[in-house]
């Protein structure tokens, strides 16, 4: 059997939502294998089996169904891509990967419009790339310009300004890259109304994506958020 690229791990009732993904992954010459190949008559179980064993890299596609408690065969066969080190988490919702697949920082397509000019989508194809190639890197890396944090975010349509705190890097140099790996703790929610808990939870995730691409090895949101209580020398000796 001609090994394939990528094979793409997700909640079958998901299809119509990752057939868009795989359709574009394919137009960038990328062989992917999913389980519409499964041929009629065929040993469905040994067949994806197969094709799980023999890809390069494995996409597992977390949103609500695939984390939920009827996503058991998606977390096996992200295992079974964790244990060969060729697991790439990608998420189409605002959800926490499963319980033991948080680590790898999952890239964010969620609101994603098809648009392979898209810098998430080309920092999903680098990452299978370079996993393809046997790159250990953390997913999402890419060469690119790092890009420019300031320490005030402002929301438009009148939301005003929010000032968010975390105990991590809010500028740094290219040198941190050395590091073995980094960690974006919770930001808290400091407007007046203290209404904005969901922005101040985006800009944290969208931190963790932008460190990712620079080549930063990012701990994920599941393990950052367990030790958000703690002070940032407690934390930093806990992960």
């Amino acid at each position: 059997m001609t090994a394939t690229d990528l094979f793409v791990s997700y909640k079958a009732e998901d299809r119509a939502r990752v057939r868009p993904l795989i359709e574009a992954l394919e137009a960038q010459g990328l062989s992917v294998w999913w389980d519409v190949h499964i041929g009629g008559g065929a040993n469905w179980r040994e067949d994806i089996e197969d094709h799980l064993d023999a890809a390069k890299c494995v996409i597992v596609v977390w949103t609500k169904r695939s984390v939920s408690r009827e996503g058991n065969f998606v977390r096996d066969e992200a295992a079974r891509a964790q244990r060969r080190g060729i697991y790439l988490p990608v998420r189409l919702d605002a959800v926490d990967p499963p319980l033991g697949f948080g680590e790898a920082q999952a890239l964010s397509l969620i609101g994603w419009r098809r648009d392979v000019a898209d810098p998430r989508f080309a920092s999903l194809v680098t990452a299978a790339r370079n996993i393809m190639a046997g790159k250990a890197l953390a997913p999402g890396r890419h060469a690119s310009r790092p890009p420019n944090l300031s320490r005030r975010l402002v929301v438009g349509g009148g939301m005003g300004a929010i000032a968010a705190v975390a105990g991590g890097w809010w500028l740094f140099k290219p040198t941190v890259a050395n590091a073995s790996r980094i960690a974006v703790l919770p930001f808290a929610d400091l407007s007046g109304s203290h209404d904005q808990a969901y922005f101040a939870e985006g800009i944290a995730e969208e931190l963790r994506s932008a460190l990712s691409r620079i080549g930063l090895q990012v701990i994920g949101r599941a393990s950052s958020d367990a030790v958000s209580a703690m002070d940032t020398k407690a934390a930093a000796a806990k992960l």
